[in-house]
């Protein structure tokens, strides 16, 4: 562990270990399968894609070395990770590190049966359906692209299927006030 020495107003040297990021968050993916209005995803003028193998286990090796300092890894900024088709691997590869608290934040459309088992059994902490709408008439003027019956359902059998595989996984609803 490195240290700083910093001058304090009566001239004591005072000794302070340097900080690292608590939090992490890792944008996997930079394409969406929505045009949501609120999101500004579609209007940045970010090179879209996935990360790439090379550059996401080279940040994995990073956070290896402070991993223990991580309160928590988030996959999902400005894209949907779940159109990365290996994020539960890249979820097992952060877990691996020690950094056992990760959350994914997802529009739930790309959540078949097969990737709910694999995000469970990749001890994902949480995952973070964004739905924004009680109702489908303003789910889907909201989450454009998207279809409300196919995203609840999604949600729906995730939970189950993590109920059934007595899994650890939280599931947290989030609406942001479109008012």
């Amino acid at each position: 562990n490195r240290e700083m020495n910093m001058s304090g107003h009566s001239g004591a040297s005072v000794t302070e270990p340097i900080r690292y990021p608590s939090v992490i968050t890792i944008d996997n993916h930079r394409a969406c399968n929505a045009r949501c209005r609120m999101c500004p995803t579609q209007n940045i003028p970010l090179a879209l894609g996935l990360m790439s193998d090379a550059v996401f286990d080279a940040l994995v090796t990073q956070l290896a070395d402070f991993a223990e300092k991580i309160k928590f890894a988030q996959f999902g900024v400005h894209g949907e990770p779940l159109l990365d088709k290996n994020l539960e691997a890249r979820i097992a590869k952060v877990v691996g590190i020690g950094i056992s608290r990760v959350w994914v934040a997802t529009n739930g459309a790309a959540m078949t049966q097969r990737r709910a088992e694999r995000f469970i059994a990749a001890n994902t902490e949480a995952i973070i359906f964004s739905v924004d709408g009680i109702t489908k008439e303003t789910y889907e003027k909201i989450r454009i692209g998207l279809e409300y019956e196919r995203v609840v359902n999604n949600v729906l059998n995730f939970i189950r299927l993590r109920d059934l595989r007595g899994g650890r996984t939280r599931v947290v609803l989030r609406f942001i006030s479109q008012g």
